[in-house]
């Protein structure tokens, strides 16, 4: 069946967009690291605030500014493109900026039962239970839930009494040593859980990652990571 094709207008905004992405790039306001004000840019640009907002509103989008708590519109620092591996936790190696610090909670405890089903255990294996909150120098950008059982920290020699154990364990060592990753993406809303981990309210929108890590000897961990999508550029080769 034909359809009906109209040549579409170039918006307006495109090409201011395309003149701030260059200039941006390029370096042109990398020592102040802050945009000039919005009237300023109009000026420069010979545009209406109203066309620069839009092409702000699309380069913050793309990642390349943010505003400030002073409304500010500061550059975001760049970082080399840095693609989804299942060698390396996404949480850590996929945020915008540097993460700085990770704060993790853990317990011990008999598997849950949707544990129990995605990574093969018995009612009677005991479990390590970690919530983790990964920090910016922006705040908290991301947060994960990781179930791993005991065997796996007895194959690796992990003693997770010693200083940074724990947040090594999530953020980096079940994900060395994953051979395979089985899992699902989608956008959920925070529940009081994730909002309180994350220092945000209810409801907000958030990138869950759902994976099950395993090698040849069978399922490592279960893990749940939750991104906050504006301090994130998820990278995939497929």
């Amino acid at each position: 069946m034909a359809g009906k094709v109209e040549e579409g207008r170039i918006p307006a905004y495109l090409g201011i967009y395309n003149r701030l992405y260059t200039d941006i790039i390029s370096g042109l306001y990398d020592e102040a690291r802050i945009l000039p004000g919005e009237n300023v840019l109009a000026q420069k640009y010979g545009v209406s605030r109203n066309t620069l907002r839009q092409a702000l509103a699309i380069l913050m989008e793309d990642g390349l500014i943010r505003r400030s708590q002073g409304r500010e519109t500061e550059i975001v620092p760049r970082r080399s493109s840095c693609v989804v591996s299942r060698k390396a936790n996404p949480l850590v190696t996929q945020a915008k900026e540097k993460i700085e610090r990770i704060e993790s909670v853990y317990n011990f405890g008999l598997p849950t039962d949707i544990a129990k089903e995605k990574l093969h255990l018995t009612d009677s294996a005991v479990v390590l239970a970690v919530d983790s909150v990964y920090f910016t120098s922006s705040g908290a950008v991301g947060y994960s839930f990781v179930q791993v059982p005991v065997n796996i920290l007895e194959r690796i020699g992990k003693n997770i009494r010693e200083s940074g154990a724990v947040e090594a364990l999530v953020s980096s060592d079940i994900f060395s040593i994953s051979e395979h990753w089985d899992y699902m993406i989608r956008l959920v809303k925070a529940n009081s859980t994730e909002a309180k981990f994350l220092r945000v309210d209810e409801d907000t929108d958030l990138l869950l990652f759902e994976l099950i890590l395993s090698d040849s000897n069978g399922s490592i961990a279960r893990c749940k990571l939750y991104f906050l999508p504006q301090h994130y550029a998820l990278v995939f080769h497929v």
